[in-house]
């Protein structure tokens, strides 16, 4: 099995827009490919009962996924043992810069520090 991700279309404008901005990223390293439909069903056979249904789609070569949760807890893990403060569900209700670095006041207070990282998910 080949890896990498295919983004698939069902009209011709919306994947000619994406192409547009395939081209833009592909400035910065990002390799990819233009299938038509037949190349499609080639490199995924397993979309056949929709053929009539795609106009194509764009494969990324070097792409992959993982497991998002497991990478951030792994990463929190890692911070926390580095000594940095991690913060959950704390509504930051306005950020300030100081002359003693940045001033976040919360909820529960107000927080001194010389660096954040603001994480928001969906």
């Amino acid at each position: 099995a080949e890896n990498g991700s295919i983004f698939l279309f069902r009209g011709e404008a919306s994947m000619a827009a994406y192409v547009e901005l395939a081209e833009h990223v592909a400035k910065f390293g990002s390799r990819y490919v233009v299938l038509g439909r037949d190349d499609l069903l080639d490199k995924e056979p397993s979309l056949t009962d929709i053929a009539d249904q795609l106009v194509g789609g764009v494969f990324y070569p070097a792409d992959s996924a993982g497991n998002s949760r497991l990478f951030c807890l792994q990463m929190a893990a890692i911070v926390a043992n580095s000594g940095v403060e991690l913060r959950y569900n704390s509504p930051v209700c306005d950020i300030l810069v100081t002359s003693n670095g940045i001033s976040l006041r919360t909820d529960s207070g107000e927080i001194v520090t010389d660096a954040i990282v603001i994480s928001a998910g969906a």
